[in-house]
């Protein structure tokens, strides 16, 4: 059976590690001084390859004959043992199910034991950062004391939530995203390896699709193998690259005409779910801006299309960027038209009148809200407006009026002074409902 490509191509020496030049010369160099340090800590973003950096690591710990550049030799006992995963000497623990004390009690009294087939033994704790605070104090006192021939690996997307204490004991690296055209270039050696069709223009599409994480890219590779290879109607029909285009769409039209932009987005939520949409909107604002100050655009699209929506925005780029940003958590089908009559009423008066819009937070609390009009709040000594004065704000907005009387039933406790509420702005509304 053929392997996997992410399985059969996840690099197994420093030198096949792509976009970690720096770190990778770290312990080549480490290891050919043979200034070795016994505890490593590798932090970065999920998919960045901290575990295989780890695994790499392991192998040249136990590994009798490193060659002069740092690397393990990949042939004796010791490397095969650890390539299958069958080695004594190397311990692979993920932080996130071991947490507990006992299970670091009885890894301590491993220590004591040296492993059958190797004088060195490796330990790779992964998700450290979810170990409890009462079990990284028990690893204190072996990095403390040091175990000789005893070699620590803590790999992390957190290193903050770590002891200080356990940090500053170990060589810390940081790792990071591979460059598109690092991967690019692997993906053409992949493909020509296997001998893949591709069209080499569709690779860096292949590789926003997986988010430059290397091993969904190479999962989303072996994919297209089984349709013909990497052909544009393959990337239309499994990475749905028309979806790309829908935001950019839907804001220009949001410039324009609101009845255009509701029936079109109508249209498309059989596509793509009203969370995403909305995501892609904030997504789609920032590609415009960084097309109109010389950047690529991170999205799938053409530039020309980034630079039209820029010019139907304006100045208004930010602005909507920052009104997706504060609603996205919110959104669902309902609250998507709500919001995005909201923010057409925003383009329209260049964002100087604030129309509010409820959001699902409201929604969720209403059942919680109290009726209590005229008895000011708890530590409050600004004079309260009546609800009929909040009535009264509430009415030069366009869409606020309706939705405040079925989310309420009633009114509710208010401690802020009235001269704040003019114009009435989202998060002033929000304020206004307290859930004590």
């Amino acid at each position: 059976m053929r392997e996997a490509l992410d399985l059969k191509y996840r690099p197994r020496q420093f030198s096949e590690v792509i976009g970690q030049d720096a770190t990778c010369s770290i312990f080549k160099n480490m290891f050919a001084r043979d200034k070795v340090s016994s505890e490593i800590l590798i932090s970065g973003p999920h998919g960045t390859g901290k575990t295989t950096l780890a695994r790499i690591l392991a192998r040249t710990f136990i590994c009798p004959h490193r060659t002069q550049e740092g690397e393990a030799c990949g042939q004796c006992e010791s490397c095969i043992a650890v390539l299958d995963g069958k080695s004594y000497a190397v311990t692979e623990i993920n932080g996130a199910n071991v947490t507990k004390v006992e299970d670091y009690r009885q890894l301590q009294e491993q220590l004591l034991h040296k492993p059958i087939d190797s004088d060195s033994r490796v330990l790779i704790i992964d998700e450290c950062h979810m170990i409890s605070k009462a079990s990284q104090n028990l690893l204190l006192k072996p990095l403390e004391d040091g175990v000789p021939n005893v070699y620590w690996i803590f790999c992390t997307t957190d290193p903050h939530k770590l002891l200080e204490t356990i940090r500053s004991r170990c060589l810390c690296v940081s790792v990071k995203f591979p460059s598109m055209e690092a991967i690019v270039n692997r993906l053409k050696e992949v493909c020509v390896k296997e001998a893949i069709p591709y069209d080499e223009a569709l690779l860096p599409f292949l590789a926003d699709a997986g988010k430059l994480h290397l091993r969904d890219i190479l999962k989303l590779l072996q994919k297209m193998t089984f349709v013909g290879g990497v052909t544009k109607d393959n990337l239309d029909q499994f990475l749905n690259l028309d979806q790309q285009e829908i935001p950019f769409k839907l804001l220009g039209l949001l410039t324009q005409d609101i009845k255009e932009a509701l029936a079109y987005t109508e249209s498309v939520l059989d596509r793509v779910s009203p969370q995403d949409l909305f995501r892609m909107l904030g997504e789609a604002a920032i590609d415009v801006f960084k097309v109109s100050i010389g950047l690529p655009p991170a999205m799938s699209v053409s530039t020309e299309l980034v630079k039209e929506t820029g010019q139907k925005l304006d100045k208004n780029v930010g602005k909507v960027a920052e009104f997706i940003n504060l609603r996205a958590k919110f959104i669902d089908r309902q609250i998507l038209f709500c919001e995005l009559v909201s923010l057409y009423d925003r383009l329209k008066s260049g964002f100087i009148e604030s129309t509010v819009v409820i959001s699902q937070d409201l929604y969720s609390q209403k059942e919680k809200v109290n009726i209590k009009p005229e008895k000011p709040s708890v530590n409050t000594t600004a004079k309260l407006p009546t609800f009929s004065k909040l009535d009264e704000l509430a009415t030069k907005t366009s869409t606020i009026q309706t939705k405040v009387k079925e989310a309420v039933n009633g009114s509710f406790d208010i401690s802020i002074d009235p001269d704040e509420l003019s114009p009435l702005s989202p998060e002033t509304f929000k304020s206004l409902f307290l859930t004590k």
